[in-house]
Order: structure tokens, then C-alpha cells, then sequence
């Protein structure tokens, strides 16, 4: 197919996308509507931004734009950001069900002095979320718990709060099986471990005065905190996808020895099954569907 220069007209479809998936959420924002961008999906919002790609030039046949489209779609890049984002939801989702997420957290908890519980919060939440490779799921996880722990030792709970976001993040933007990571990696064709290290000269010196700056106003906890028990055994499948991933391994197969480290795991302590793991995989994957589609849709428009 000939090639046709529309210039900026060119940006049409993903300007469409735009305007009408952020369009959408931002009006029903305003309305005061729960979940406002969940109106108007965004995997159906590229569908409407594909028909008006459709639309451009309109001298060439349908089917070539088709074939256009959906060539860019199957990318083998493509593909294996999606692969890579099944695994990585997948294998989070198993070492949750073997109690990582929980020893991981009360490991942290184990070992924050009182006195410093902001920046010990702060830190523990860099932690977590570079392990697990979500910021939603480190504060889902983390947020009530850092809340409890701010009420008992007298503490500022916005304070305490922010230090959960801003740990969170931190921890999102490195981890190497975080989605965001893993799409930014794999669509400019870079090293997993390259982009980490990028990323760890930004947001380490963030860290520090982040950390410097909790530990001037986070004020000093009192009293005791209460720690569940924790396991190194559950905790040893996200440190070997750590360390192997800084490796330069193939993230492929660094979540594949992940997720079945979280069967070795589950089934040699007792305290899962093996068909709970498959079900914790699966609905690990499973929550990952939506993003996968989209960016196979992005990648062909």
C-alpha cells in the first residue's frame, strides 16, 4: 500500500481516543459518578479512535487499512508486552495466595523503630511495591494497616498517607514486573535492567529528600506496634525476581521461575493448594485482560 503523508491530520484517531474516553471520565467526574471513566471503557473508546483511522485517506481500500491495523496489532513486540503482563498479574496473584504480600509487609512492620514510622512507613512501601510491582496493590495493601499503626503511635495520618503514595510509587516505577515498567521497556525496545537502572538515578535522590523530609515532620510515634508473623520462605519468590531480573535474564522466564517458585512454596509449607495457586494465577491474569487488549489496540491504530 502506497504510503499517504496526512501530516497532522494523521493524529486524528488518537486524538479521538482521547477526547472521548478522558472526555467521558472528566464529565462524569464533574457529575460526581462513581468509577467515572469506567462509562466509557477505553478498550471501546480505541475502537471508536480505529473506525475514524478508517475513515483517513480515503483512496485506498478498507481491507489494506485492515490489513494495516491488524498487522501492527499482532507486532511480535506487541505480543510480548501482553505475555509479559499476564505473567507478571499472574505471578503477584500466587505469591499473595502463599502469604508473600502479608510476610512482606510484617517483615517491613518487624523492623521500623517507633520513632521513625513515617520514613520507616515510607521506606517499607518502596519496598513492597518494587517487589510486587503494583502502586495500587502496595496501597490497597499497606494503607489501612500504616492507618492503624499511625492511630496507635499518636501520628499525623494525612502524613502517614502521603508516605504510602509517595513509597508506592517509588516502588512502581522500578519494579521489574510492573505493567508500566514492562510497556515502557518493551515499546521503545529497551533492557528491562537498563530502564531500571534510568529510573533508579531519578528516583533514588527523590527517595532521600522524600525520606529526610519524613523524618524532620513525621513527628515521633509512641508506644508499640503489633506485627503479625511473617515467613523469608513466602518472601523468596519476589527476591528471586528481583535479583534475577537485574540479571538481565529474560523477564519471560524470570516470571515463569517466579510463579513456579510460588507453587514450590505453597506446597512444601502446607498452607495451599495446588489448584488455589492455578486459581491465584489465573486471576492474576485475568485482571490483566483489559490492559492487554488495549495495548494490542494502541499498537494498531
Amino acid at each position: 500500500m502506497e504510503n499517504k503523508k496526512l501530516g497532522a491530520l494523521a493524529f486524528l484517531p488518537l486524538i479521538v481516543f482521547l477526547g472521548t474516553y478522558i472526555g467521558c471520565g472528566i464529565v462524569f467526574s464533574v457529575m460526581g459518578a462513581e468509577s467515572p471513566f469506567g462509562y466509557f471503557p477505553r478498550h471501546v473508546a480505541l475502537l471508536v479512535g480505529i473506525a475514524s483511522a478508517l475513515i483517513l485517506a480515503p483512496g485506498v481500500k478498507i481491507s489494506e487499512k485492515v490489513d494495516v491495523l491488524t498487522e501492527n496489532m499482532g507486532r511480535s513486540g506487541v505480543m510480548m508486552i501482553v505475555l509479559i503482563y499476564l505473567m507478571a498479574s499472574g505471578f503477584q496473584g500466587a505469591a499473595a495466595a502463599i502469604g508473600g504480600k502479608t510476610s512482606v509487609i510484617n517483615l517491613c512492620l518487624h523492623y521500623i523503630p517507633v520513632k521513625l514510622l513515617v520514613p520507616g512507613v515510607f521506606m517499607m512501601c518502596c519496598f513492597i511495591s518494587t517487589a510486587i510491582g503494583t502502586s495500587m496493590g502496595t496501597m490497597a495493601a499497606m494503607a489501612p494497616v500504616a492507618l492503624g499503626v499511625a492511630e496507635g503511635a499518636g501520628l499525623n495520618a494525612a502524613i502517614v498517607c502521603a508516605a504510602v503514595i509517595g513509597g508506592s510509587y517509588f516502588g512502581d516505577n522500578l519494579s521489574m514486573i510492573s505493567d508500566t515498567t514492562i510497556a515502557a521497556a518493551e515499546g521503545c525496545g529497551s533492557e528491562m535492567r537498563d530502564k531500571f537502572r534510568m529510573n533508579f538515578f531519578i528516583a533514588f535522590p527523590a527517595a532521600v529528600l522524600s525520606l529526610i523530609f519524613y523524618g524532620f515532620i513525621g513527628g515521633a510515634g509512641s508506644g508499640s506496634i503489633e506485627v503479625g508473623a511473617f515467613d523469608l520462605f513466602q518472601i523468596a519468590p519476589y527476591i528471586v525476581v528481583l535479583v534475577t531480573a537485574l540479571m538481565g535474564i529474560n523477564v519471560a522466564v524470570v516470571l515463569f521461575i517466579g510463579i513456579l517458585m510460588t507453587f514450590i512454596v505453597g506446597l512444601l509449607q502446607g498452607n495451599v493448594g495446588f489448584f488455589d495457586i492455578a486459581m491465584a494465577v489465573g486471576d492474576g491474569m485475568a485482571d490483566m485482560f483489559s490492559i492487554s487488549i488495549v495495548a494490542i489496540l494502541v499498537s494498531g491504530v
